[in-house]
């Protein structure tokens, strides 16, 4: 092997290469390893970071509203995202108006440019089976026909203040309402599904009357399926700290079971 050639510079006045010069060569080597290493120990910290667990074969996505701001699609597509459920708007818990949410039409646009796989939640807080079917064709209108390749979900959940004009249901009452909105998706061409906590579908819905369609669950344990919801799901929604490239933040984290 040759010795590298050196400069007049890295020589001392009596043309010895200098210490510093000589430090430098032997140690090039040892240098660049060292950085390698630490960039692959930063790379591997994000995406463990990211994906949270470890759990190749099923599908990892993301839920999103108007909280995580403006996402860069391409940066969440690019960190190997394959769907998102984004959600297209809310009923107010207090004054019953419906709403579509402030980031819906960029994120159902940016995403579908981005290639990723699409689904769609509404927030709800009605109390009757009319306020379901009013919900599901708020939702209907604002997708516009426009192709979907997962569930439109009702989301259901309790305020947990006692201030949510739904907080005060009951199993059935809630369950007709799940149904209503998901008969009025199916109908429209589309699937449909519910999304609620493992407590929720548990203890406030009658999921034996929901096996037509689509189970979304929420549950934040450290492990490879929930704990407490032990029936068939489809997809669960594992944290709610998540990180993500192209989003500032906190953001919903998601594993597709199939």
């Amino acid at each position: 092997m040759k010795k590298p050639v050196l400069r007049k510079r890295d020589k001392e006045p009596d043309g010895k290469p200098s210490a510093f010069s000589e430090f430098y060569h032997r140690n090039t080597v040892k240098f660049w390893a060292v950085v390698c290493a630490v960039f692959l120990v930063i790379v591997a910290g994000v995406l463990f970071h990211f994906f949270h667990y470890t759990n190749s074969g099923r599908n990892y996505g993301i839920d999103v509203s108007y909280h995580q701001g403006k996402i860069i699609w391409s940066e969440v597509n690019e960190a190997g995202v394959s769907f998102a459920f984004i959600r297209a708007g809310y009923r107010s818990y207090s004054t019953g108006e419906l709403h579509e949410d402030s980031q819906f039409a960029r994120n159902f646009r940016n995403s579908r440019v981005c290639a990723i796989k699409r689904g769609v939640y509404f927030y709800s807080q009605a109390i009757t089976v009319k306020e379901a079917e009013e919900e599901a064709d708020f939702v209907l209108d604002l997708v516009d026909g426009r192709k979907l390749d997962y569930p439109i979900f009702l989301d259901v959940e309790d305020t947990y203040t006692g201030e949510g004009r739904a907080d005060d249901l009951d199993k059935a009452a809630r369950t007709k309402i799940v149904k209503a909105f998901c008969r009025k998706i199916v109908e429209a061409g589309y699937q449909a599904g519910v999304y609620a906590n493992a407590d929720f579908l548990q203890t406030s819905l009658n999921t034996a009357e929901l096996t037509d369609y689509w189970i979304w669950v929420a549950e934040y344990v450290d492990g490879s399926s929930p704990e407490l919801w032990t029936e068939d799901y489809d997809f669960w929604q594992y944290t709610a700290s998540g990180t993500c490239p192209g989003i500032e933040g906190a953001v919903d984290l998601d594993r597709w079971s199939k």
